[in-house]
């Protein structure tokens, strides 16, 4: 019995990943492209938390174009976008808050890359941070300083309504995140 219990569910979260995977596909939208090394059960996660990212950042979904997810166990971090490629990686196994976080954080880095309106953020959003408006966005700092991984998090807190456990000693005012999602919002 719970041998077929269990196939019916299989069969359900398949049925439901591929439902997802067709309702992101249209070439008129933006695109969540799952790769070869990612499980089910991530790429129904992955899909659920793009879909929220979406819905959230309506003003900016034009330009998000095609993203893919790869997972990799052997990672240094929980999460890396590479933008020159376009791809995303997490770090498997995770839970699925961290994975959630991760996923938005990495949709968040590749919005920089996207979004030609994002550099007119860019000041703005150091200026609310406390910094000069010329600071380096990718700047030689630590990361907890780069401004763009504050707006990453920036990002995560708007769509998730939470932080990151892992990016917690990033500092971010009211007014840097309220920033972001009047970006998210209304002016992409």
């Amino acid at each position: 019995m719970r041998r077929a219990v269990r196939g019916v569910l299989i069969g359900v979260l398949v049925v439901l990943v591929g439902l997802v995977a067709w309702l992101f596909s249209s070439d008129d939208g933006p695109d969540l492209v799952i790769g070869d090394t990612v499980a089910g059960d991530l790429a129904l996660l992955a899909q659920a938390t793009y879909a929220r990212f979406i819905g959230a950042a309506p003003a900016v979904a034009d330009c998000m174009g095609t993203l893919r997810l790869e997972a990799d166990p052997e990672l240094d971090d929980l999460a890396r976008y590479d933008q020159a490629s376009g791809v995303m990686y997490v770090r498997v196994p995770a839970t699925a808050p961290s994975l959630e976080a991760s996923l938005v954080h990495e949709f968040a880095h590749h919005l920089e890359v996207a979004c030609d309106s994002h550099r007119s953020l860019r000041s703005g959003f150091v200026t609310a941070q406390g910094y000069a408006a010329d600071t380096a966005w990718f700047g030689d700092v630590a990361w907890e300083e780069r401004p763009s991984e504050q707006f990453a998090e920036a990002v995560v807190q708007v769509v998730l309504g939470r932080r990151s456990r892992n990016q917690l000693r990033l500092r971010l005012t009211p007014e840097a995140v309220h920033l972001v999602e009047g970006w998210l919002t209304t002016s992409g």
